[in-house]
């Protein structure tokens, strides 16, 4: 029995001074505070992450709803006759409403968009999270037949901007999509 107690004696006296306590917790700290800093840093790359994602879904949904309604549409014409590079597309759709397609540039604290206006109803098709800076359309093929114009009509419509994602950061884009006519118009 006496030997016993002497044994948990032994075992209870050996532990940790208070210099290897605090180099315990100095070196405990120190990997903490990097760990949160990394963690930090990953948040703020998924947050752009998920800014520019979102400004190229909303872009996508924007050029293929402009896309399939040109496709459809017929008596096409572009703002002021301008069609290389005008800012401003108009066409009749195919279910006979009047769209024109134009770019809204960037006013005060108002950010550039891409407006659709559907028999005169205007509707704003871009995310208020995007600045579009400059939109462009190049129509080819579109005078008709009684000007000698034998191709079949083609649209390139080209959007410039950029994305706020966070903390004052801006992330600039440029995209390009195009569309031909459906219907034969040769």
């Amino acid at each position: 029995m006496n030997r016993r107690l002497s044994t948990v004696r032994c075992s209870l006296s050996t532990g940790f001074t208070l210099v290897e306590l605090l180099v315990a917790i100095g070196i405990f700290s120190v990997i903490m505070t990097l760990s949160a800093g990394a963690y930090l840093i990953m948040i703020g790359v998924s947050q752009r992450a998920q800014g520019v994602a979102l400004a190229a879904d909303n872009l996508a949904f924007v050029f293929e709803n402009m896309t399939r309604s040109i496709r459809t549409g017929s008596g096409y014409s572009c703002s002021g006759g301008d069609c290389s590079g005008g800012a401003s597309f108009s066409f009749i759709s195919a279910s006979g409403e009047s769209i024109t397609y134009s770019f809204v540039p960037p006013a005060g604290d108002t950010k550039g968009y891409v407006r659709q206006m559907v028999d005169g109803t205007p509707l704003s098709l871009t995310d208020p999270g995007v600045n579009i800076t400059s939109l462009a359309f190049h129509l080819l093929g579109s005078a008709g037949t009684g000007a000698g114009d034998y191709h079949q009509p083609f649209l390139r419509v080209t959007v410039a901007g950029s994305v706020d994602v966070g903390h004052g950061e801006n992330f600039s884009f440029s995209m390009e999509t195009a569309s031909v006519m459906r219907n034969l118009d040769l």
